[in-house]
C-alpha cells in the first residue's frame, strides 16, 4: 500500500499506492536528521512494514507506520522511528534481514558484521574476519535460512560463521 523513495541525505518520501494507477505523496521526513550524516543502507524487514535505515554514524533505525489521531496524512499514517541500534562508529554499508525472525545483519566500513534483534534492540553477535582471511568488502551478506549461519562475500573471498542463537528474542 506504500512506496518509499529515499536519498542519501536521508530525505524520504512515502507514497500511498492503494490506488496504484494514481499514487499520492503522503509524507516526507528525514531518516538521518544530523547535518553531516548520510543514509548509507536501507532494507525492508520481512513483511514489508518495517524499514531499516543504516547511516554514516554507525546506527541502524527501524521505522514503521503508526496511526495517530492527528496524523494529517491522506492515509492517516506516519512513519515513526521505533527502534535504534548504535552498532559502532563506522558507516553502515549493507543491511540484510532474516526471513524467519526479527533479526538483521549490518556490515560496516570497518569490516565488522553485527547481528541484532530489531524488536529488543539487542546485539547478538559482533563478528570480524579472521586475520588470515581476505578483506570482506560487503558486496554480499546473508543469513542462512534456519538462522544458523552468516555469510559475507566479496571479490576477494567468502567468510562464513556458524551460529547458534537459541532464544535470541529474550531480553
Amino acid at each position: 500500500d506504500s512506496v518509499c523513495v529515499a536519498w542519501n541525505d536521508g530525505r524520504l518520501i512515502r507514497f500511498d499506492t492503494l490506488n496504484f494507477s494514481a499514487p499520492r505523496a503522503v509524507e516526507s521526513l528525514d531518516l538521518v536528521p544530523e547535518e553531516d550524516a548520510k543514509l548509507t543502507a536501507m532494507q525492508f524487514m520481512a513483511g514489508g512494514s518495517t524499514i531499516l535505515a543504516g547511516d554514516s554514524l554507525g546506527r541502524v533505525c527501524a521505522w514503521f507506520k503508526i496511526k495517530p489521531a492527528d496524523a494529517g496524512t491522506v492515509d492517516g499514517a506516519l512513519l515513526a522511528a521505533g527502534h535504534e541500534m548504535q552498532l559502532g562508529k563506522a558507516p553502515i554499508e549493507k543491511l540484510t534481514i532474516s526471513d524467519r525472525a526479527r533479526l538483521a545483519i549490518a556490515s560496516d566500513a570497518s569490516g565488522t558484521v553485527h547481528l541484532f534483534n530489531v524488536t529488543n534492540e539487542k546485539r547478538l553477535l559482533k563478528l570480524s574476519r579472521p586475520k588470515d582471511s581476505p578483506a570482506i568488502l560487503n558486496s554480499a551478506l546473508a543469513i542462512a535460512p534456519k538462522n544458523d549461519g552468516i555469510v559475507a562475500a566479496s571479490a576477494d573471498g567468502i567468510q562464513r560463521w556458524d551460529i547458534d542463537l537459541r532464544h535470541h528474542e529474550i531480553n
